[in-house]
C-alpha cells in the first residue's frame, strides 16, 4: 500500500531563508478517520503538495470531527453501519462504497470496502495528543491505513498504541488520553465545515 505523507509542520516551525514569514500557506485540513474522501482527499492534496515549487513554505493545520457523534463503540463492518444509519440495504451501501474504492485505487489507495467502523472520539483525541508532538497528520494517517485496509483490530488499544509508538509518541501518554486523564475537547474547538445531512461536529484539532 502507498501510504501518503503531507509535510509535517508546528508552530515553531522556521520559516525559509529566502521567504519571509507572511508569504507562507497555512492550509487547514478538517479530517475524519472514517471518512474516506477524507482519506483520499488527503491523497490529493499531498500529490499537489509535493509537484508544488513552494513545497517548504507550506504548512498543514489539522482539525478533527466525529463524523457520526452518537456512533457506537461496537465495531461492525462499515456495509451494515452505512445501512443502519441512512436506512439503506445492501447491495446499495456496497455499490456506494465500491465506487469509492474505485477512486482510492486511482490514487495508489487500498481501500477495503467491508473495513470496519466505530465510534471514533478516542482515536481523534489521540490525534491532538499527536498534535503535542508535531505528529497529528501523522497519526490521523497511520489509524486511517488501519481502518481502511480492513484490519478488525484497528480500533484496539494495542494498535492506537503501536502505531503511535511507531511515530515517536510514548506509549504512556497515549494510555493517560485513552483513560481520559485529559479534558475532551469538543466545546474548546472552533465549528468545522457543514454540509446538510451531515451529523458530524468538531472534536479535536492540532497544529500540524
Amino acid at each position: 500500500m502507498t501510504l501518503f505523507k503531507l509535510p509535517e509542520g508546528g508552530p515553531d516551525m522556521e520559516p525559509t531563508a529566502q521567504v519571509v514569514a507572511s508569504t507562507r500557506l497555512t492550509i487547514d485540513v478538517w479530517a475524519e478517520v472514517l471518512c474516506p474522501w477524507c482519506y483520499i482527499g488527503e491523497q490529493r492534496l499531498s500529490t499537489a503538495i509535493e509537484r508544488s515549487a513552494h513545497t517548504d513554505d507550506i504548512e498543514l493545520k489539522i482539525h478533527t470531527y466525529e463524523l457520526v457523534p452518537a456512533g457506537t463503540t461496537q465495531v461492525t463492518p462499515t456495509v451494515q453501519r452505512l445501512a443502519e444509519t441512512y436506512g439503506s440495504r445492501p447491495p446499495r451501501p456496497g455499490a456506494m462504497e465500491e465506487g469509492v474504492a474505485e477512486q482510492a485505487a486511482a490514487e495508489g489507495l487500498t481501500y477495503k470496502v467491508d473495513r470496519p467502523a466505530s465510534n471514533t472520539f478516542d482515536l481523534l483525541r489521540l490525534v491532538h495528543l499527536g498534535a503535542e508532538y508535531g505528529l497529528s497528520g501523522g497519526y490521523l494517517r497511520a489509524m486511517q491505513a488501519e481502518v481502511v485496509s480492513g484490519n478488525p483490530d484497528a480500533f484496539e488499544h494495542t494498535t492506537l498504541i503501536r502505531t503511535g509508538e511507531q511515530l515517536g509518541i510514548p506509549a504512556g501518554e497515549i494510555r493517560g488520553h485513552r483513560n481520559g486523564r485529559l479534558l475532551r475537547r469538543r466545546n474548546r474547538c472552533l465549528r468545522g465545515p457543514g454540509r446538510p445531512g451531515t451529523a458530524g461536529r468538531p472534536a479535536a484539532s492540532g497544529r500540524n
